[in-house]
């Protein structure tokens, strides 16, 4: 029989012994602490997210943050230092393609992702290369802020393989306003909210003058807004996202984030007049709310949850 002094300092060598801490950093402790109801489908998840700029690519982050499993990040634009204001990455990454960008964050950010793929291309170019290549998705977002590739998107929809909905979001002027568009595969098309020069139907608000401003010696033109005018945008439109991951979306829809009327009208806007005749309009702004797409009549408005 070893005395078990004897056999102690055998075992542990001589070496006094230490307490360790063990951290879980798991998927699925990292998001919810192993009590997300819906970890197990946003885990399996794939969402492709078109145009990585400053609303893409937030969305992107937090679309990540809740537990996305796999994205396909597609923009064929690189980081300037005029973006950096109100984009997610910082200074390295200026002069790298966002999307490129985009994806080292989330994959250095997130490590149990399980895949991330950057397409430094143009949307219109991806697809005629490959018709399905985002057939696998289950939501694909649209970020651009361009009607011809959002027009572009939709026409292709209709004929692809995407069974699930393409989500299209943008911003109205200095951010005083934001629209979330799930167009289900088999629902009312995006185009029909447009007229044909890609003008909305129906916008929140209405400038009497110039909305935009120029970069002096090379005259590119910009709104002068930061991130935090964005950010109640961006959590609606992945808010749209996670909840079409939940239940499949069978109808087209539009959610909208109405804005504070105190910086609409610092900033020079003003409500627009169709806006103002909805049933449920409040002059004081700052709510989220959704309309059926494309609204037919301002009578259908359902108040939602005020964004207080």
């Amino acid at each position: 029989m070893v005395p078990a002094q004897i056999a102690l300092g055998r075992y542990f060598g001589g070496s006094p012994i230490k307490r360790a801490s063990v951290d879980r950093a798991d998927a699925s402790w990292i998001h919810g602490r192993g009590a997300n109801p819906r970890f197990d489908r946003v885990r399996c998840a794939k969402v492709a997210v078109i145009g990585c700029g400053s609303v893409g690519a937030a969305i992107a982050v937090l679309l990540a943050q809740s537990g996305i499993g796999r994205f396909v990040l597609i923009d064929p634009e690189r980081l300037a230092w005029a973006n950096v204001g109100r984009h997610p990455l910082g200074a390295p990454f200026v002069g790298t393609h966002k999307c490129v960008g985009l994806a080292r964050k989330i994959r250095s950010d997130f490590p149990h992702v399980a895949s991330v793929d950057a397409i430094a291309r143009d949307i219109e170019s991806v697809i005629m290369d490959e018709l399905d290549a985002l057939a696998d998705c289950d939501v694909v977002v649209s970020a651009t802020g361009s009607w011809a590739t959002e027009a572009f998107l939709d026409v292709w929809h209709v004929g692809s393989e995407l069974e699930g909905p393409v989500v299209y979001g943008w911003t109205e002027a200095h951010a005083t306003a934001g629209h979330a568009v799930a167009i289900a595969k088999n629902g009312r098309r995006f185009r029909e909210g447009f007229d044909a020069c890609g003008k909305p139907h129906l916008q929140v608000t209405e400038w009497s003058g110039p909305t935009t401003l120029r970069e002096p010696a090379c005259g590119a033109v910009f709104q002068p807004y930061g991130a935090v005018e964005l950010t109640f945008t961006v959590g609606m439109i992945a808010e749209v996202v996670l909840r079409a991951l939940d239940c499949p979306v069978t109808v087209s829809t539009h959610g909208l984030w109405i804005g504070r009327s105190g910086p609409l009208r610092a900033a020079g806007g003003d409500w627009d007049p169709r806006w103002r005749s909805t049933v449920g309009f409040r002059d004081e702004g700052g709510f989220v709310t959704q309309l059926p797409w494309p609204d037919g009549s301002p009578a259908a408005m359902i108040p939602a949850e005020a964004a207080e």
